[in-house]
């Protein structure tokens, strides 16, 4: 009993308080809730899962392969074997051909290292379009950056290749930003960046499908897939790819 007494004389601090707090109360009763909401979202997750694996696979019939779909590839300053092999992928897409358009947007008159002709020269030699700086046709845009006018020329036709004795082709527009008529000696006339690029298009789609004012490159491009026999209001689908990347047969 001495040791007790001068053990608790050493080292005896307190009783723990089990006397009844409200606010601890309250506290353990919103643990208890939000322990409860956890589990439930935890259950509701493994139950999604669940009905995600045993669901049923859509098959796709001819009917969903008559939808018009556009492939959009802007490029800068990729070279000839580059841009190539993106094109020739596009061409070997099993979609069908009448119901694909490829859109390369050509962001600025620029010539990659270690070419000759520049990028916007090179997608015409590829596709095999006749281009003139100097004579063809300007469309005015709004662009990104602080020089906001800028200019484009649009290109159409069809590329035609023989595949293991078969004929393929591929629809495509060529837009290329020239830049306005003041800047048009630089050496990145009209370049804007790809997030310009991809606006040119995704803009077009979005204020002709909710009928809002166009531009005057917008007019200019529903004129063109016009021209290719896909008019922009019955455009349902938009691939964007890099003019680097090499897409799938199937990916469309």
């Amino acid at each position: 009993e001495d040791i007790r007494g001068c053990m608790d004389e050493l080292f005896y601090e307190a009783l723990i308080d089990d006397r009844y707090d409200p606010v601890c109360a309250k506290i353990g009763i919103l643990m208890y809730i939000f322990l409860f909401f956890v589990v439930g979202m935890l259950v509701v997750q493994v139950m999604c899962s669940l009905l995600y694996l045993f669901r049923k696979h859509r098959t796709f019939e001819d009917a969903d392969l008559q939808a018009a779909v556009m492939i959009m590839v802007p490029c800068y300053n990729e070279g000839d074997a580059e841009l190539r092999k993106t094109i020739n992928s596009c061409l070997m897409t099993s979609y069908p051909e009448e119901n694909k358009c490829m859109v390369v947007i050509a962001d600025g008159v620029i010539t990659g290292n270690g070419e000759v002709l520049s990028t916007p020269e090179i997608c015409a030699n590829i596709l095999e379009f006749d281009i003139d700086y100097e004579e063809d046709a300007c469309y005015h845009y709004r662009s990104l950056g602080k020089k906001r006018d800028n200019y484009a020329s649009i290109y159409t036709g069809t590329f035609e290749k023989e595949v293991d004795e078969a004929e393929r082709s591929l629809k495509f527009i060529v837009v290329v930003k020239r830049g306005a008529p003041e800047d048009r000696q630089d050496s990145r006339a009209g370049n804007r960046g790809k997030r310009d690029s991809q606006l040119i298009v995704t803009g077009m789609l979005n204020r002709i499908h909710h009928n809002r004012e166009p531009q005057e490159l917008d007019m200019a491009l529903v004129k063109a897939l016009f021209q290719v026999g896909l008019p922009a209001k019955d455009i349902e689908y938009l691939m964007c790819i890099d003019a680097d990347t090499r897409v799938h047969e199937e990916s469309m």
